[in-house]
């Protein structure tokens, strides 16, 4: 219930416990309740707006002055009555309870529920949303080679669950991150906050020379509520490729049914799409996100030949037109080659003409017009993007990302602030956040965010001990939050990391520390693995070290090194 859920968050709610239609007329306590209150909430329902009491009650609260938040329990479309005191306001959904706090915190309300202190941890309020962490499926083929079956079948299982507004769901690359990693999920639940784990296994059985219909597969799932320990469901099947989008079907409604969740009509339409109905399409779509979410140069030219084929084999498959074009995108990073513009703008339209609505391809656009220098045009459809999908992160993150790219510091941080209400996970936004108020000069905010970040990182890391990209990025985090000399102890324990590029990082980290001697040894042993580019370290900028003799014999030594490869 809201009223319990805003109390649980420190709230103090009064409610008519009597309900509006029995109240017949107007009583003393809940005009004095009305014209004290700082905030009003109106429930919207199409029976909502037929009750003359409602309209009565919310006259009221705007002739009071009161802040109006109007939340919807369903999809409504507002009568004349209620337009005109309604006109102007944003309506908030009665699942997006993040949002409503959110306006009730601009109104005064809500500070207890909220850490002021940005070391106390991650910013938390009690959330009413049933949380649901999808793990990777597990591949159980002799063989073990259809592990792109597995996680395809993930992948789509999470995009799917996540149009619920309901459910708090753990993002796709988070689950992901724990393939094949034996981790318990009693820790999982602690560390991320999640009740219910939706388990499963695969396993397939190609037919000689028969068609990919006709493929054999077996899939078990589970759904487990870990405070309980109880199983609330489980299903098992067997039968052919065709049936995989029937099954997908089912464990969603079961999913669904199992944890009790409302789910609106738009929601569920969206639950139940289907972006082909021929399985040899999915199958190549779901081989070519096994090699897309590798994100190397060898792994998307993969994904494009394979997303190809699936368009080949349906041509109205709008999720085969628009990973190919985020994989050709991709791709034009590498090499900087034209032809891969050229198809990406090819792909699009004819996304567009099949899916008008499509979010996913104004975000591919939004790339693409960033990529051809067309920065209006960019803008544009990454607003737009946006628009259309107010409540996925990453369209506020890549319009950021677009702003930040830029020079537009400034416009990205409350896009990336929007980011993380939506996603408080995600380590990318909260290293973007942090970079642009280091880069507008907002020192206490740099430090704030570096401090949030970190609890974030810390999280990560115990779950991800051997994640160095993360370890070197946790280690400037803590130079961010204004902790030298934690970020100095720090970097002893990345003796260990290997990829020249984050040993590289760490030298940097090291020099900006004043530690030029630390900041050495690591660029010499940066270079010894394969880097050859120090360009951050500039004359006119860094002059001391620069100019000094153990920079310009390990410059000296690079040029040779390349000469020689030659």
């Amino acid at each position: 219930m809201l009223a319990d859920s805003l109390r649980s968050a420190g709230l103090d709610v009064w409610i008519d416990l009597h309900g509006i239609e029995a109240a017949t007329q107007w009583t003393k306590e809940i005009v004095e309740a009305i014209e004290t209150c700082i905030a009003f909430l109106v429930l919207l329902s199409q029976d909502s707006m037929q009750s003359k009491n409602v309209l009565r009650e919310l006259s009221l609260a705007s002739e009071s002055e009161r802040m109006v938040l109007p939340i919807e329990l369903e999809p409504i479309t507002l009568t004349a009555e209620f337009k005109y005191p309604l006109a102007g306001i944003q309506r908030a959904q009665v699942s997006d309870f993040d949002g409503i706090l959110r306006s009730l915190r601009r109104a005064g309300l809500a500070s207890s529920a909220i850490s002021a202190n940005p070391h106390s941890g991650p910013l938390r309020v009690s959330d009413p949303r049933k949380s649901l962490m999808i793990l990777p499926f597990e591949d159980i083929s002799p063989a073990q080679d259809n592990g792109w079956f597995a996680d395809g079948l993930t992948g789509e299982l999470i995009s799917a669950m996540s149009n619920i507004k309901s459910l708090r769901l753990i993002d796709r690359q988070t689950a992901m991150s724990f393939k094949n990693k034996k981790i318990k999920t009693a820790l999982l639940a602690k560390e991320l906050g999640v009740r219910y784990f939706l388990e499963g296994s695969v396993r397939t059985t190609p037919i000689a020379a028969g068609p990919v219909a006709e493929a054999q597969i077996k899939i078990n799932v589970e759904l487990v509520d870990i405070e309980s320990g109880d199983y609330i469901w489980q299903y098992a099947h067997k039968g052919p490729m065709r049936d995989i989008f029937d099954i997908q079907e089912m464990v969603a409604t079961k999913v669904v049914e199992g944890l009790k969740l409302h789910v609106t009509k738009e929601e569920s339409s969206k639950l139940f799409k289907r972006g082909t109905a021929d399985p040899h399409a999915y199958e190549l779509l779901l081989r070519g996100l096994e090699y897309f979410h590798r994100r190397t140069s060898t792994g998307y030219h993969v994904a494009v030949t394979l997303f190809t084929q699936a368009v080949e084999t349906d041509p109205k498959y709008v999720d085969a037109l628009l990973l190919q074009a985020a994989a050709e995108s991709e791709l034009y990073h590498y090499d900087r080659e034209e032809a891969h513009l050229i198809q990406v703008e090819q792909l699009i339209p004819r996304a567009l003409e099949l899916d008008p609505k499509s979010a996913l391809a104004l975000g591919t656009q939004t790339v693409l017009f960033r990529l051809r220098g067309q920065f209006a045009e960019a803008e544009t459809a990454g607003k737009e993007y946006i628009r259309r999908a107010p409540d996925e992160f990453i369209s506020y993150y890549q319009l950021a990302v677009f702003y930040i790219f830029t020079g537009r510091q400034a416009e990205a941080i409350p896009l990336l602030e929007r980011a993380l209400e939506l996603n408080p996970t995600s380590l990318q936004s909260y290293y973007s956040i942090v970079l642009a108020y280091e880069q507008t000069g907002n020192e206490d905010k740099r430090r704030y965010w570096a401090e949030r970040a970190l609890d974030q990182y810390s999280v990560f890391l115990r779950l991800h001990p051997d994640d160095d990209n993360t370890r070197v990025k946790y280690a400037n985090l803590l130079m961010d939050a204004g902790r030298p000399e934690d970020a100095r102890q720090y970097i002893t324990t990345l003796d260990n990391v290997r990829d020249s590029r984050l040993v590289y990082e760490i030298g940097l980290l090291a020099i900006m520390l004043g530690d030029n001697s630390l900041g050495m040894q690591h660029f010499r042993r940066a270079a010894d693995l394969g880097h050859r580019d120090f360009k951050e370290i500039s004359p006119g900028q860094d002059d001391g070290l620069y100019y000094s003799p153990e920079f310009q014999e390990l410059l000296q030594r690079v040029a040779e090194s390349g000469s020689s490869q030659r």
